[in-house]
């Protein structure tokens, strides 16, 4: 049982203890038991001969009774008791193995018991060490019987998958085809049967000269070649694979694809109009957006035009009058120096007037700067740039040079850059 004994003795786990049977009456035997079980807080205890001591003990008729109260006892305690009987003329063999002690089945085949040495005579079947290896031999035939069952249902699944793939072929709604290289049909499955009237072969047992050199030339290369024929309004795909060798044929699988290919007509025919149509609107919107630039140059030198003209009627009329009416309030306050309110009104009004004198020299400029009649790009920007710093604060670094083909696009790229500045200036202000 893979029991180190002498350790557990060692660490009084374990305790041995051999009684005479012939010296103890059955109230000490069993007196010393529960002094051991209260003393050592025994939790397993094992009685051996039990009926031994039975016959034994002087006053044995007594000890039925003790050992009902001591089991009674020892079963309050939560102790586990094994009682070991002994059978008078009984022999037994006992295997002692790791998941405990086997009990083999009474012997009663033997010679010298009185002598001392008894020596078995019986059947060797009967013995355990005989029982385990034909256990062995039947479980091992267990084994081959399962091995032998699971092979079976393995085969079975097997022909169930054969017979299937068989059908596969007969239940193909695709024609298939075994044919031999000089064009002969050893097999055909039943949607093969519908080529015949596309064929318009008298042999019904041959393939058409098409077909067949496409046979001929996969039997000879062994390989799988594909192809098209076309039989009266309806063209095949064919493809034709190499069968095993000692079936000296190849199989050839046929596929109608006539409306694959009308769809693919009509597929072409349509990306054509699409692409015509693609064209058709590709230069019509090149035509509009070359109108819509020609309409933004227009309007954008109409609004220049329009801004000079405002520019020199600030400049040349109303410039003019503000600078006449000034003149004139300076001849008036030549007169009236003694009179203060009146000098006080005048002056308030010659402010006024320089005011909107400067007011409009700066509205005349912003409306038609000078500086747009230069040709270099920088020198525009640069100065743009410098305004937006004097107003808004707004730092602006120019790179670069460009040459001004015409008025117009001039003016829209300063009036572009001049709205872009103004509006980073607001953004800038509300941030603030």
């Amino acid at each position: 049982m893979q029991m180190h004994v002498q350790l557990l003795l060692d660490n009084g786990r374990l305790r041995l203890q051999q009684i005479d049977p012939a010296e103890l009456s059955a109230g000490e035997f069993t007196h010393a038991i529960r002094r051991e079980v209260r003393s050592n807080k025994v939790r397993v205890l094992v009685i051996d001969s039990l009926n031994g001591y039975l016959q034994a003990m002087p006053d044995q008729r007594f000890l039925l009774a003790q050992m009902h109260e001591l089991l009674t006892y020892l079963g309050q305690y939560g102790v586990a008791t094994f009682l070991v009987m002994g059978q008078a003329g009984t022999i037994r063999e006992l295997k002692f193995g790791p998941q405990g002690i086997e009990i083999g089945e009474a012997l009663r085949q033997f010679q010298g018991i009185l002598s001392g040495e008894p020596t078995f005579t019986g059947a060797a079947e009967q013995l355990l060490t005989e029982r385990e290896d034909l256990r062995r031999q039947s479980d091992e035939l267990q084994k081959q019987s399962f091995e032998l069952r699971r092979l079976k249902e393995r085969a079975e699944r097997t022909a169930r998958t054969m017979e299937g793939l068989a059908r596969l072929v007969e239940e193909n709604p695709d024609p298939a085809l075994r044919v031999a290289p000089d064009g002969r049909i050893h097999y055909r499955n039943p949607a093969s049967f519908q080529l015949d009237r596309r064929w318009n072969g008298s042999d019904k047992q041959k393939v058409p000269p098409a077909v067949q050199e496409i046979v001929a030339a996969a039997y000879a290369q062994m390989k799988v070649l594909r192809g098209e024929v076309t039989f009266g309004e309806r063209t095949c795909s064919l493809t034709v694979a190499p069968a095993p060798a000692r079936a000296h044929a190849v199989n050839v699988f046929v596929r109608d694809i006539t409306a694959r290919q009308q769809a693919e007509e009509a597929r072409r025919d349509l990306n054509i109009t699409l692409e015509g149509r693609v064209a058709e609107r590709t230069a019509e919107l090149r035509r509009r957006t070359r109108q819509l630039q020609k309409l933004t140059l227009e309007m954008s030198e109409a609004e220049d035009r329009e801004r000079e003209r405002l520019a020199h009627i600030l400049h040349d009329d109303l410039q003019q009058q503000l600078a006449a009416a000034k003149f004139h309030l300076s001849i008036v306050k030549s007169h009236i120096k003694h009179d203060a309110s009146a000098r006080e009104i005048t002056g308030r009004v010659d402010e006024m007037l320089r005011d909107a004198i400067a007011k409009s020299r700066s509205l005349s400029y912003e409306l038609s700067p000078a500086v747009l009649r230069g040709d270099d790009f920088a020198e525009i920007f640069q100065w743009l740039a410098n305004e937006m710093e004097a107003k808004h604060g707004l730092r602006v670094r120019v790179q670069g040079w460009a040459q001004a083909s015409s008025g117009p696009v001039k003016a829209l790229l300063y009036r572009t850059a001049q709205a872009a500045g103004s509006s980073s200036s607001c953004r800038t202000e509300r941030g603030r």
